[in-house]
């Protein structure tokens, strides 16, 4: 997918559509390991949101578990 951004992934999380986050995805898997401006992270979304589907899918696409947010700090 061309144009994709982290911008594109986190609205397809809070969506809590497994298509529309593996589409944001598509070739572009390092968005899953970027904060969005406020410094939460795609798999921490998918978790508050309790989206097990998402967070499997951010798993597999290699999202890192060893990331913290600024506002919590896990």
């Amino acid at each position: 997918m061309t144009g994709a951004s982290g911008s594109d992934l986190l609205q397809a999380v809070k969506n809590g559509t497994p298509e529309m986050v593996a589409h944001a995805l598509g070739s572009a898997r390092q968005l899953g390991n970027r904060p969005s401006a406020c410094k939460s992270w795609p798999l921490h979304m998918a978790v508050w949101r309790n989206h097990p589907p998402i967070v499997a899918l951010l798993l597999e696409a290699g999202c890192g578990v060893d990331c913290a947010d600024a506002e919590s700090g896990w």
